[in-house]
């Protein structure tokens, strides 16, 4: 009556039958696959390469985000991480002190972080607007209409 009692342990999968030739078949395609995927990549850089400044620009933008969506994913585990293990090791009204502390720190810094974009931000205007006057400028010197 107890081992009828007992829950029954769910079915594990059994493995894909294989074969050598199947096994060689699978390497075969994965090494065409790496191959093909470098290929791409080389004409790709080759293309960004060609276009000047342009690809140039367009590769550090890419470099960039994904350098910041990393580090920004780096950072949140070490947080997470140092948070669990201070959780863990300090007693508990020492460790709500500590977690505010930190809030207020991450805060205060992601409003530095903002600011310091937002400034940015504003330099691009600015010469983005200079850059406008100095071709209407220019048109009006050679005599063009501006636009």
């Amino acid at each position: 009556a107890a081992a009828a009692a007992a829950p029954a342990r769910p079915a594990q999968p059994q493995p894909w039958p294989s074969s050598a030739e199947a096994t060689r078949l699978e390497e075969r395609a994965a090494a065409r696959a790496k191959k093909a995927g470098w290929l791409l990549l080389r004409s790709h850089v080759a293309r960004q390469v060609g276009a000047g400044w342009r690809g140039a620009a367009a590769a550090s933008a890419l470099v960039y985000v994904t350098a910041r969506v990393c580090l920004a994913a780096v950072v949140r585990t070490l947080a997470r991480a140092c948070g669990a293990c201070l959780t863990a090791a300090l007693p508990a009204s020492v460790g709500v002190r500590a977690a505010a502390a930190s809030a207020a720190v991450a805060s205060w810094a992601s409003r530095e972080l903002a600011a310091l974009g937002h400034s940015a931000g504003e330099v691009a205007e600015e010469m983005e607007l200079k850059g406008l006057e100095l071709r209407a400028k220019g048109a009006a010197a050679d005599g063009e209409p501006s636009q």
